[in-house]
């Protein structure tokens, strides 16, 4: 596996408090799967202090730090 080569990757455990952030996150929300995959992403990243980077414009509507790579 190629990540596991750099030292820039690091795998972690969920942080405690990921399933109340997701919640408020999704609060209002139509179901729909790309939504909810990045409200969780967006929890975790919460939760842990990181900044999420992404390719997605649609982190910016969740109000999280984050990197919108272009």
């Amino acid at each position: 596996m190629a990540s596991a080569a750099n030292a820039r990757v690091q795998y972690m455990e969920e942080p405690s408090g990921v399933t109340g952030v997701f919640r408020r996150l999704t609060q209002g929300q139509l179901p729909s799967n790309k939504a909810w995959s990045d409200a969780y992403i967006a929890a975790v990243g919460l939760q842990s202090g990181l900044t999420v980077a992404s390719f997605d414009r649609d982190f910016l509507r969740l109000d999280v730090p984050a990197v919108i790579v272009a």
